[in-house]
């Protein structure tokens, strides 16, 4: 694994690889069930298949990969500014796209270009049946982040606030 920052660490060269991020994605699945695809009886409304989203990318001097179930896909917004006390800046995050692990589908998010080229060429196109439809959907699920630390990634049960991103 190359390519990482991790706290009072210099960046390498290299890449995140799919090895890397794969005890997470298989932890989190293992500990984590599946939501079971949303239906209403006597409906003709769809509801898009519920997926796991993770996301790889780099917060103040640390490199961070979190993991979450969602009931649907929607292109992510990350806080990208306070400008003020009562007005923020949102980034939208387009997935990179999909693979599948244990019948599941994980949904991959880069916006700071951290894989290597063969996990990138090993996505497919997320379907449409992932994505978000126009049903507004709450189901929470617990939120695994993991930041690079001596060389590994590591559990941080603290949470990143993303208001306190360094510029």
């Amino acid at each position: 694994m190359t390519g990482l920052v991790g706290c009072n660490s210099e960046p390498t060269s290299g890449r995140i690889e799919l090895q890397d991020v794969e005890p997470i994605i298989n932890d989190y699945l293992s500990q984590n069930e599946k939501f079971d695809k949303l239906t209403v009886i006597n409906s003709e409304e769809k509801f898009p298949e519920p997926s796991f989203h993770l996301y790889l990318y780099k917060w103040n001097n640390d490199t961070i990969v979190s993991i979450v179930q969602r009931p649907f896909l929607f292109e992510s917004h990350i806080l990208g500014e306070e400008l003020s006390d009562s007005v923020n800046f949102y980034a939208i995050i387009k997935p990179r796209g999909l693979i599948e692990r244990k019948k599941s589908p994980i949904i991959i998010f880069d916006p700071d270009t951290l894989l290597d080229q063969f996990f990138v060429n090993s996505l497919r196109e997320v379907p449409d049946e992932y994505k978000f439809q126009g049903q507004n959907i709450h189901k929470k699920s617990e939120i695994w982040d993991f930041r690079f630390e001596n060389g590994e990634f590591v559990r941080d049960d603290r949470g990143i606030d993303l208001k306190e991103k360094e510029n």
